[in-house]
Parts: structure tokens; sequence; C-alpha cells
């Protein structure tokens, strides 16, 4: 999980919490990956929130398989806001 398949970016884990039988998990999603600088920005975005959908399924399979004990509870995924300029 190092790296996804849409972005060479590391996955950030904000906050990882075990309680009883429940985990909460947040993620920093990846950003867009150095080369979709030249895509249209609509697939580039397309690409990150891909991206985020699979970090986070990835994670969820992986603390289910490491703790069978755990039952769904919440995750969240985070990412930057895009700077805007103002002019």
């Amino acid at each position: 999980m190092r790296f996804g398949e849409l972005s060479r970016a590391p996955l950030g884990l904000l906050r990882l919490e075990l309680r009883g039988n429940s985990a909460e998990c947040d993620l920093m999603c990846r950003p867009a990956d150095e080369w979709d600088r030249d895509i249209p920005q609509r697939a580039s975005d397309l690409n990150v929130s891909t991206q985020a959908l699979q970090d986070a399924i990835a994670v969820r399979d992986l603390l289910f398989f490491a703790c069978p004990v755990l039952k769904p509870h919440r995750s969240a995924s985070f990412g930057e806001s895009p700077s805007e300029n103002i002019n």
C-alpha cells in the first residue's frame, strides 16, 4: 500500500483507534500524481477520488484481516483543498 495504482504518493494514516471490537481510522488522501499534471483537471480529480476509495477499501480489508474480531464502525478520508486563485 506504499504506492497506489493511480498515485505514487504515500498514504497518510492520521489516526487509528481500536476500542473493544471496533476501529476508527482517518486517512490523508494521496494527492494527484505528478504525471497527471498534463491531463484535464476533471480526469486528475477522478484519479484522486478513485485512489482514495481504493485506499479506504484496502485499509479496511487490512484491518479486518489483522483483527478478525472487529466490527465495521467508521473510517474517514481527508484531502487537501485545491488552492484557489481569486483575482
